[in-house]
């Protein structure tokens, strides 16, 4: 089991009641970290609170700031798709632009990355979530991907859900339902 703080990554070990620091964080994040989340073999971890976004790989000791790469602020939700070995994250901010930013990189390679959706909306959001739906369609015998956000829209006080296929080429691809309810 991993957990972190500001400054370290740990990986504790539950029959042996240890823990050990598996990665300093350089520099040491500003708050504590939100959220955290890790690839399938766990040698991948992707982390972030609100002010800070990083990317560690453990088996390079490799670290990369990602609010910084993305120039982005307010990370939201960050999860992982084991299927495509990719990280999907959604910020409130980029480039002091309040909005819905969502963005996609590979678990080896956060240096290539794909901006998924960039809305400048100048609208704070808040309890967000990201969800992947796969499945086959019954009807049409054709096997399906999407990839749900649900987020809350302060001062408006609206409740968003957008819905994503993420299943073929990315230019076949299209916001499939976008629903907004206060």
């Amino acid at each position: 089991m991993y957990f972190c703080k500001s400054t370290e990554l740990f990986k504790l070990n539950i029959k042996k009641r240890e823990f050990n620091t598996i990665h300093k964080f350089r520099p040491a994040l500003l708050t504590q970290p939100q959220f955290y989340c890790l690839s399938e073999n766990q040698m991948v971890h992707c982390l972030a609170s609100i002010n800070d976004g990083i990317w560690y790989n453990y088996d390079t000791d490799k670290e990369i700031d990602l609010d910084e790469l993305y120039h982005v602020d307010f990370i939201k939700c960050i999860t992982y798709d084991q299927e495509d070995d990719c990280f999907y994250f959604l910020a409130n901010k980029k480039k002091d632009l309040l909005g819905f930013y969502l963005f996609k990189f590979k678990e080896q390679n956060p240096l290539k990355f794909e901006e998924i959706t960039v809305w400048n909306s100048r609208l704070d959001i808040d309890n967000c979530t990201i969800a992947i739906l796969r499945g086959h369609d019954p009807v049409t015998k054709m096997y399906f991907k999407e990839l749900i956000v649900a987020y809350k829209t302060i001062y408006i006080n609206t409740y968003n859900v957008v819905v994503m296929d993420i299943s073929g080429p990315e230019e076949e691809r299209a916001t499939l339902y976008i629903h907004e309810s206060f």
